[in-house]
């Protein structure tokens, strides 16, 4: 059962008023000979797949345990820069779904609807996209389980051994002052995609979860913290007294924070994590004809 559409364009809008974001196939639909690109042109669905990448943490940082993003919904365009110059999508999957980074392998999780032809670039929400008509973003089903764009959770190493552990849940939501109704996550000019897409196509995103810490620290991680929880088995000495002057270690908060550090959603760390999300975790597209992508 196809997911409803989110509401993106301008309501009410005449039968052939062109919102920001209009399918081909509800242009085609118009009295007017209005075309999309290259003909001929069919209707199509395109199998979409999902997949995270292998994760081989270093010695000293952070080892991501668990890496649960809200992907979707997806649109690929005509134009080769996405966003405010793609009013109409060649292609759109308009719903969201869970995605395991740390998981190889490939889930199918919906299909994108359109017409054949070229698409050039593409954009995309974690799972709390603008809509025209609305004030508030729009949180989808996949996010709202997450309790937002993502959840992530992991290891504090030092010397290839954890010290602590640390949790996250990240909010990628449209801020103010942004265009309502485009999707936060855009192709960029020097990132390549080009495909005709056809009958028979199959889009793969795979996502890698080292992108997801990258400039993470630990200072960062113990100031946006609140303590709880404990590790197993518990640290055996107390912690040190140390001076107000000293600066905090993963070490010498053990006892302090527990072992677990739940990182607050408005801390440098939850930022850091976020921007890292929105413009370093970017999908590796990928393009197949098999019924099953590799």
């Amino acid at each position: 059962m196809s997911p409803p559409r989110p509401a993106r364009a301008r309501a009410p809008h005449p039968p052939c008023a062109r919102p920001a974001l209009l399918s081909c196939a509800a242009l085609l639909s118009c009295a007017a000979p209005l075309s999309c690109g290259e003909s001929p042109q069919v209707r199509l669905q395109v199998p979409l797949w999902v997949a995270g990448g292998a994760h081989a943490p270093a010695a000293e940082g952070p080892a991501l345990t668990r890496a649960a993003l809200a992907f979707g919904p997806l649109y690929l365009c005509a134009g080769a820069q996405a966003g405010e110059l793609c009013e109409a999508a060649r292609l759109e999957w308009l719903d969201a779904a869970p995605v395991d980074a740390l998981d190889p392998a490939p889930v199918e999780v919906g299909a994108l609807r359109g017409l054949s032809g070229v698409a050039r670039s593409w954009m995309y929400d974690l799972g709390i996209s603008s809509q025209l008509d609305r004030d508030a973003p729009h949180t989808l089903d996949a996010a709202r389980a997450l309790g937002g764009s993502a959840a992530l959770a992991g290891e504090w190493r030092v010397g290839g051994e954890a010290v602590a552990r640390f949790e996250v849940t990240l909010r990628a939501e449209p801020g103010a002052g942004t265009e309502r109704g485009v999707p936060q996550v855009r192709k960029g000019l020097s990132e390549p995609f080009e495909r005709d897409v056809r009958p028979g196509d199959v889009l793969t995103a795979r996502f890698d979860p080292a992108a997801l810490t990258v400039g993470l620290t630990a200072r960062a991680l113990l100031e946006g913290a609140d303590c709880a929880g404990a590790l197993s088995p518990p640290p055996e000495s107390p912690e040190s007294p140390e001076s107000p002057d000293s600066p905090e270690t993963p070490e010498s908060t053990l006892a302090r924070c527990g072992g677990v550090w739940r990182v607050r959603p408005d801390s440098v760390a939850a930022r850091q994590l976020t921007l890292n999300l929105i413009g370093g975790a970017r999908p590796r597209f990928k393009w197949s004809r098999a019924a099953h992508p590799l």
